[in-house]
């Protein structure tokens, strides 16, 4: 990892982001972009791209639970994540 970036950090970052997207009540396809912003960021600037397909994966199953359907998650996760690189 990069400097200033803890497994233990980078693990409550994620949680506290996912937890949010697991939270919302609207506006739930624009929670998973700025959670995917910010945690591909994350990982990005952790120095830690073998996250990212966890990641993905993770925000997509929340995504899922609170009733996004998949074509529009991929999409919004795709496109948080294009916007990253």
């Amino acid at each position: 990892m990069r400097k200033g970036y803890s497994d233990e950090y980078v693990d409550s970052s994620i949680k506290a982001d996912l937890d949010m997207l697991a939270s919302v009540k609207k506006e739930r396809n624009n929670q998973l972009n700025k959670s995917a912003l910010s945690l591909f960021g994350l990982a990005y600037m952790a120095g830690i791209p073998e996250r990212y397909p966890i990641i993905r994966e993770e925000l997509k199953q929340t995504a899922l639970n609170i009733g996004l359907h998949e074509v529009e998650i991929n999409g919004t996760l795709k496109s948080a994540f294009n916007a990253k690189q």
